[in-house]
Order: structure tokens, then sequence, then C-alpha cells
């Protein structure tokens, strides 16, 4: 897991759905290590990277009751870093108009013909990676030039150190924003 790329690291045969069935697994095991140790030790046996978002919603389609609370409303602050394979067809149309513009969990399912379940599911996502510009919060979207830029939120700090916990990693808030 890589606070700072927003990436994990998996091996070439394992899917972020294969992570997601895993975690419960007692046979977890991490540690905190440099990039140069990282790259000099493992980056041959963890080939693939995915993004933490992809991750999110990795969790929406596979494990739901492990994301945060779905806001009452949202929008998408950018797209999501997800490749075609990592989310089903039928959420397309849902994070396109997410992206577009605001809409409530209830005003947007049955416009895109998803069950209320799926979309409460992808609004979590949204929020635990961070994607979630909610009107309650109304915050501007972070410029790469800004100060701070790539800082994780005050949501985002939050579900990354409980996922960092959940791999054994003790990491501050420090170390996760």
């Amino acid at each position: 897991l890589d606070t700072h790329t927003r990436s994990i690291a998996l091996p070439a045969h394992i899917t972020l759905a294969d992570v997601c069935a895993q975690l419960d697994a007692t046979s977890w095991s991490a540690q905190v290590m440099d990039p140069a140790d990282f790259q000099h030790q493992y980056a041959y046996r963890l080939p693939e990277r995915h993004s933490l978002e992809a991750l999110s919603f990795a969790l929406a389609q596979h494990r739901p009751a492990l994301l945060p609370s779905a806001p009452a409303s949202l929008q998408l602050r950018h797209w999501p870093d997800l490749t075609a394979a990592e989310v089903p067809n039928a959420w397309l149309p849902a994070i396109a108009r997410l992206h577009a513009g605001a809409y409530t969990v209830d005003t947007l399912a049955p416009h895109c013909r998803l069950p209320r379940a799926t979309m409460v599911s992808l609004f979590s996502a949204a929020s635990a990676c961070g994607l979630a510009l909610s009107p309650e919060s109304a915050l501007p979207s972070v410029s790469s030039r800004a100060p701070g830029a790539g800082r994780a939120t005050a949501g985002e700090t939050a579900f990354l150190l409980r996922l960092a916990r959940r791999f054994g990693l003790g990491l501050s808030r420090g170390h996760a924003a």
C-alpha cells in the first residue's frame, strides 16, 4: 500500500477482487519500507499497480460493508482512476452522471436503472477514496500546483488508516496524509 502514489502493488496473478475476498485472512503481513527498498526487494514480485480509487470501487462491488457510510448526495471531483475491467459496465452511466453533476442516491438509482444498494455502494466508494464532492463540503478541486497537492483529505486519511491497520501497519495521521 503506497500512500504517496495512492496505489496498491500486487502480484501479477492477483486481482482487486481477490484482495477483497482475502481481506479477512490472517495470513497478511505488512511492513513499512522506503521506496528504494521496495524497488530493490519487491517491485519484481509485485509488478501490478492499482489505484486506491480502483480498490475502493472493487470494495463497493465485492465487500460494500467495509466502506464508510454513503453521503446523501455527491458529485465526483474527477473521473475515477479505473480500467474497464475494474467496474461493471452497468456502473459506467452512473459514474458519468456523477462526474457531470451532483445527485442523490434516490434520484440517480432509478435514472440509471441500478438497485439502490448498488448506488449506495458507489457513493460510499467515491467518498472513501476522496472523489466525493458533496454539497455539504463544497470543497474545490485541488490543482496539481496548489500547496498541499497530492495530500490526502480528512476522509481519505481515515480510510487509508483503516486500510493500513487491516494490513498490520501502524500509521499515524502524519504518515497517511
